[in-house]
């Protein structure tokens, strides 16, 4: 209720997450120069928020949790929405077909169908053992979505191997090296 009344913070977050953060890849892909299946790999990867890491590195910082959590909650909300047409849009400029459908479905599986499997999980444990049990849990409840996030990743890069390979020059700088 009280971002209703001072909804500043969650609307920059906004901005930065889909205005700012997009400028910012655009200029890192065209100082790389890579291949454009690379620079939309970039922009896949930079326009999907990490909530946990944020709202990690808000609590160590000192910020509000609160107002993070809200800001990354209505950027889920924001990125099934935005990304496909991001994707499509920035794939015509590459000349390269990125399929609205397919990027919609992409996004319903990676996105929102976990997002709705891990409500009903918590839903589940809460209704059969009560709400004490999800405080007991949540050590392990932090390590599936970074285990399975790694995976994904994992999963990607090394159906992307060959690319990869031939264009390895392309990656110390996506790395920050």
């Amino acid at each position: 209720p009280k971002v209703l009344a001072r909804p500043k913070p969650v609307l920059l977050s906004l901005f930065y997450n889909f205005v700012v953060t997009p400028l910012l890849a655009w200029a890192l892909v065209q100082a790389m120069s890579g291949p454009p299946e690379l620079a939309l790999g970039f922009y896949l990867v930079v326009l999907i928020p990490g909530a946990s890491m944020a709202i990690a590195y808000t609590h160590m910082a000192g910020g509000s949790v609160e107002v993070a959590t809200l800001a990354q909650a209505a950027s889920f909300l924001v990125v099934p929405v935005v990304l496909p047409f991001f994707m499509h849009f920035v794939g015509q400029s590459y000349a390269v077909t990125v399929p609205l459908a397919s990027l919609a479905q992409t996004v319903l599986l990676v996105l929102i169908l976990p997002m709705a499997l891990g409500a009903l999980t918590r839903w589940a444990l809460v209704r059969r053992h009560g709400p004490q049990v999800i405080p007991r849990i949540k050590p392990v409840l932090g390590l599936i979505p970074a285990t399975t996030m790694l995976l994904v990743m994992g999963l990607i890069f090394f159906s992307k191997g060959e690319m990869l390979a031939h264009e390895w020059r392309a990656l110390p700088p996506l790395l920050g090296a």
